[in-house]
């Protein structure tokens, strides 16, 4: 039997192209966030009065959720792309947290004022793009794509 496998050397299992799309995406969101975030607290990037208050406004356990989040799409993309089921526990970790954290902002800090109409907009577009991705991960797995 072992002859067999050294003959047969296991298949390699092919990506789909929305596994590659997503890890791109995330990726390359978080560089966006800390390049983001640092040109923000080096004052390389000026705010107007109701973004500043909002960033003032914000402790230590919101700039570590931030942290946390960010992480953890890095650490779900990784999985996804090493074809991980673990990539959907992580995905829908971050999504939970994520839409805690902005429902806790939102009702506690301001932000809608400081990110007005389309900052809200974009923040209701990233929730359901992470949503999405869990489903579309979760679909992958259920397939046998993921192991």
């Amino acid at each position: 039997m072992s002859i067999e496998l050294e003959n047969n050397p296991p298949k390699k299992r092919k990506r789909p192209i929305g596994i590659w799309i997503i890890c791109v995406f995330y990726f390359l969101s978080v560089l966006g966030t800390f390049f983001s975030l640092h040109m923000i607290f080096s004052g390389l990037i000026s705010l107007g009065p109701e973004e500043q208050a909002f960033f003032d406004s914000l402790t230590l356990f919101d700039h570590a959720l931030t942290v946390l989040i960010t992480f953890l799409h890095l650490l779900g993309a990784i999985a996804l792309f090493l074809l991980r089921k673990d990539s959907f526990y992580v995905f829908s970790g971050a999504f939970v947290l994520n839409m805690g954290s902005t429902l806790w902002q939102a009702s506690t800090k301001e932000l809608a004022e400081a990110t007005g109409g389309t900052g809200v907009l974009g923040i209701a577009l990233g929730l359901g793009i992470g949503l999405i991705i869990c489903i579309y991960v979760w679909r992958l797995w259920t397939k046998g794509v993921l192991s």
